[in-house]
């Protein structure tokens, strides 16, 4: 089999939109496959088009292989928190507005994105999953929003806004989260600094556990699923491959 190009989509994770653009890229570059949320597995046309039917009732979202592995643990903690309250700040298609939402049916979720595109797929990710009206999609999250929040309620606060967490979160605006905890995605590329400086703005108040990223290489080479036993590392690398020439830091924050 031909795995110079690879494609794949993960049933339910994205949005009808794009699951049915990358199905279409991947039939039209190779009319035979579409390499799904499986890696290694492939599927006929038929097999395609029934996972399209099925998965806006079928979602699959904490163990899909594809979430980023090193924050697994820290997600499947996050669940069992069953936060009343989440804000999450660059929602992009809903990834994590929709999933927390699903897992948790008591979690109101507070999702911003200042892209128009990214609003309208996390709606339409909220509706066909059933939880649109736990999942409320506004365009700014900012310094003025984040202080009149009423955090009464146990909160969780995710930001991942490349680069603009820098000017998003200060002093002021760190003393009214000294009760919330957050899921900071930081963008040192951006500014060398980032990072450095929010940990000393939250070391006052909030125990800090810091998570980076791996490189595609050493995804290939230490990711172990068994979907891909047996793989080469070159499809590995494939599979894996995000292209970054960079990696990233999570800041995981909770309260002292």
């Amino acid at each position: 089999m031909n795995y110079k190009k690879l494609f794949y989509y993960f049933d339910s994770a994205f949005s009808p939109f794009l699951c049915d653009k990358i199905i279409e890229e991947g039939y039209s570059n190779n009319p035979d496959f579409a390499l799904t949320g499986k890696a290694g597995y492939t599927r006929s046309k038929k097999e395609i088009e029934k996972t399209k039917e099925i998965r806006n009732s079928n979602v699959s979202w904490i163990n899909d292989w594809w979430v980023k592995k090193e924050l697994e643990p820290l997600m499947e903690q996050i669940v069992d928190a069953k936060y009343p309250q989440i804000i999450d700040i660059g929602c992009a298609e809903g990834y994590y507005a929709v999933g927390l939402a699903l897992k948790n049916t008591n979690t109101k979720v507070y999702a911003f994105d200042i892209d128009p595109e990214a609003r309208e797929l996390t709606k339409k990710m909220a509706k066909v999953n059933k939880v649109s009206e736990r999942v409320v999609v506004e365009k700014n999250c900012d310094k003025q929003y984040l202080k009149n929040f009423n955090y009464d309620k146990k909160t969780l606060i995710i930001s991942d806004i490349e680069g603009a967490e820098k000017d998003l979160f200060d002093e002021e605006i760190v003393q009214n989260l000294k009760n919330v905890d957050l899921l900071i995605e930081t963008h040192d590329w951006v500014d060398i600094n980032i990072s450095t400086n929010l940990e000393k703005l939250f070391q006052p108040t909030h125990k800090i556990e810091v998570i980076s990223s791996i490189g595609d290489v050493q995804k290939a080479k230490y990711y172990n699923y068994k979907e891909l036993e047996g793989q080469s590392l070159q499809l590995k690398y494939r599979v894996f491959e995000e292209g970054r020439s960079f990696n990233d830091e999570w800041l995981w924050m909770t309260p002292i």
